[in-house]
């Protein structure tokens, strides 16, 4: 599946806006029950990941898990980096 062109267009203009809110999710007592769940030497899939937020965390929580982040809009992409 390929994102359509006016999908992509609003990333790329929100791009900015998402990666001005990273680290919003830190206090996420949901993200943090789920990454505390994950087994030792997880594989971690973060599809959408946008500026790459929440893959950030999940990097950070176990630094030995395989963090992989992905997404359709390559100005996130850039942003996350």
């Amino acid at each position: 599946m390929t994102p359509d062109a006016r999908t992509l267009a609003f990333y790329a203009e929100a791009a900015e806006r998402y990666a001005a809110q990273f680290g919003a999710m830190d206090g996420s007592p949901e993200l943090a029950a789920f990454i505390d769940r994950l087994p030792a030497r997880a594989r971690v899939l973060d599809l959408g990941c946008g500026p790459g937020d929440i893959a950030m965390r999940f990097a950070k929580a176990y630094p030995e898990c395989d963090v992989d982040g992905i997404d359709g809009s390559q100005v996130m992409i850039d942003a996350g980096r």
